[in-house]
């Protein structure tokens, strides 16, 4: 038993240098979330999404609070930011190299699953495809619009909260006795998964349809646990989202979802790639966020335009397929 501890820590810490080193090590090429480089200092600069993510954590370190009071639906990867300020300052390279090593832990996370699930090889190789699949995503930057470990965008480290969330989960739902602890733990990550992006609190009615479903003829038991899910997750979501942001008359979470509505699945009146009202984004920057990003992007960067929602039929089914085809468009196209 000490012998496989041992193993699986060695193989975990390998899997976490491996790919902290591979992805250091692709180049970061311009693209439309981080322009550049620009002299004097060589440097990339974040934009749009990016841009207001990384402004928030800015008024963090004045002391102006997350996002000066402005609509922030994305708290905690803004903190996160703020942190990577504080330990690196303002230069971008270094602040993506301690990026980097923090969603370097999704394929030993990954490995975890993987080898709870089936057995240790299944980790190993689910985790390395995971860090190769990584590292071409890196790589084809300057080809298609893709988020990475790379970029201040959420994408990614959402990914890494909901893996982290499937291994706990998963060893919480195999038990034949439900694990009050384990219950708190998956409802607190899955709450702090919600605060970097709120799209991951769709899963929770997936969690308790789930044992609903498996524990069914023996459900007595696991209703404690449930409640200790909800409340767990509660405790995280709950502050954040009683907080009503500058300008608006309504929780920051209920303001998303109504603007995801109004901008996405009816016909826009704003900026369609973002996620929060433009309006609120120039109030953040202070008026030169907009004239700061160009509608035209420089030779070589490519960019997906979004001519319409179509509604609710047209908006979900294009962006499902999108995301087949940008998922596809990272794997090799050769066998050599």
């Amino acid at each position: 038993e000490n012998r496989n501890r041992w193993i699986d820590l060695a193989v975990m810490v390998g899997l976490w240098l491996f790919a902290c080193l591979l992805w250091n090590q692709t180049p970061l090429t311009r693209s439309f979330f981080a322009p550049g480089p620009y002299l004097p200092n060589e440097q990339f600069y974040p934009s749009w999404d990016a841009a207001f993510y990384d402004i928030s954590a800015q008024y963090v370190l004045l002391g102006e609070g997350l996002a000066r009071g402005i609509l922030m639906d994305k708290p905690l990867y803004a903190m996160f930011l703020a942190l990577l300020h504080a330990l690196e300052g303002q230069n971008y390279d270094r602040m993506i190299t301690l990026q980097v090593a923090a969603m370097a832990f999704m394929p030993v996370v990954v490995y975890g699953l993987g080898k709870q699930m089936i057995h240790r090889q299944a980790g190993l190789l689910a985790a390395l495809l995971i860090v190769f699949q990584q590292r071409n995503a890196i790589a084809s930057t300057p080809y298609i619009q893709i988020s990475h470990s790379k970029l201040m965008l959420t994408e990614y480290p959402t990914a890494l909260m909901l893996a982290l969330f499937s291994l706990v989960v998963f060893s919480w739902l195999r038990d034949q006795q439900p694990r009050l602890h384990k219950a708190v733990l998956a409802g607190g990550i899955l709450g702090l998964a919600t605060l970097v992006r709120p799209n991951a609190l769709t899963l929770m009615p997936v969690i308790l349809l789930l044992v609903v479903v498996v524990y069914r003829r023996n459900l007595r038991p696991w209703i404690g646990g449930l409640v200790f899910f909800v409340l767990a997750l509660g405790v995280a979501v709950t502050p954040w989202m009683m907080v009503i942001p500058d300008g608006h008359n309504e929780p920051y979470l209920i303001a998303k979802i109504r603007g995801i509505f109004e901008t996405r699945i009816r016909p826009q009146s704003q900026d369609p790639n973002s996620s929060l009202p433009l309006e609120s984004a120039q109030r953040l920057a202070g008026g030169w966020l907009k004239p700061a990003l160009p509608q035209t992007l420089p030779d070589g960067v490519s960019k997906v335009v979004d001519e319409g929602s179509n509604g609710l039929f047209g908006y979900v089914p294009r962006h499902f397929v999108h995301n087949q085809i940008m998922a596809l468009v990272e794997l090799p196209h050769t066998v050599r």
